[in-house]
């Protein structure tokens, strides 16, 4: 339990701002900039 209890805090916390990157400023898509932006993060989005 103590496991799920720190996982459910670290996703509680605010995430760092990561920082900007040409690629995801030149994407046409704000999809796609946001799905480098999660993958940045280390989110596993799908």
């Amino acid at each position: 339990m103590i496991e799920i209890g720190e996982i459910a805090i670290s996703l509680n916390r605010p995430a760092p701002p990561a920082p900007p990157t040409p690629a995801a400023a030149a994407s046409p898509s704000p999809v796609l900039a946001l799905d480098a932006y999660l993958a940045r993060l280390g989110g596993d989005r799908s």
